[in-house]
């Protein structure tokens, strides 16, 4: 009960986490594109009031707006002339979340295919994986560790087609992507009734991890 509790918790903050980071990052973006040179301070900051995720600061010939939703990680710089109009814009960006977790998930999905791969192949690892009932899978499951092989090369080839690649089109790797979500979030239940503790100490942070750069990465497509 205590693992479920402590996994759901995670995997709410990390929603919540992603949400916030990714709104406030798209209105940082979109309000620094619509500052242009010569426009009065006022009307910039008349502009940034319209933020709902954002904070600004103005101190003499400079202005730069934030958010601490996604820990800072991006901010527009505003330089005035005369302290009255905008002279020049400048937009910065230290952490994308989005390519973060297009990487970080198309990493751990390698690592779970490799993993599927070598159940396929026979290796004694059933313990960690199909509710650990068996350490050498029959045939059945191997079969099916082959497929799931073959379903997680789709997910990282999907993750990949939103920034990397152009296999699959954008638009469509996008609804791939919150389907392996979907599919991931499921994965998190099914190891939560495990009755193994190989699998449920190993799957559950697996699930999650998965889960969370998958939902991210649709979230910030769409």
């Amino acid at each position: 009960m205590k693992t479920n509790i402590i996994t759901l918790i995670i995997v709410l903050a990390g929603i919540a986490g992603s949400i916030f980071w990714i709104e406030a990052e798209k209105e940082i973006e979109i309000l620094c594109g619509l500052i242009q040179p010569g426009q009065s301070i006022e009307k910039v900051i008349g502009l940034l009031e319209t933020g709902e995720h954002l904070e600004y600061k103005l101190e003499g010939r400079k202005l730069r707006f934030y958010s601490i939703k996604n820990l800072y990680s991006i901010s527009c710089g505003v330089d005035l002339q005369n302290t009255t109009e905008v002279a020049t814009v400048s937009f910065s960006e230290r952490i994308n979340l989005k390519i973060l977790t297009i990487l970080t998930g198309s990493i751990c999905t390698f690592l779970l295919m490799i993993f599927q791969i070598a159940l396929a192949s026979g290796k004694p690892l059933g313990e960690y994986a199909w509710g650990g009932f068996n350490k050498d899978l029959p045939d059945s499951l191997r079969k099916a560790s082959a497929v799931s092989a073959i379903i997680l090369l789709i997910g990282i080839l999907s993750l990949l087609s939103l920034n990397y690649i152009s296999l699959i089109p954008e638009g469509v790797s996008a609804y791939i992507v919150a389907g392996f979500a979907l599919m991931f979030m499921f994965s998190i239940l099914g190891n939560l009734l495990s009755v193994s503790k190989k699998e449920k100490m190993v799957m559950i942070p697996a699930s999650v991890v998965l889960f969370l750069c998958y939902f991210t990465a649709a979230y910030s497509a769409f």
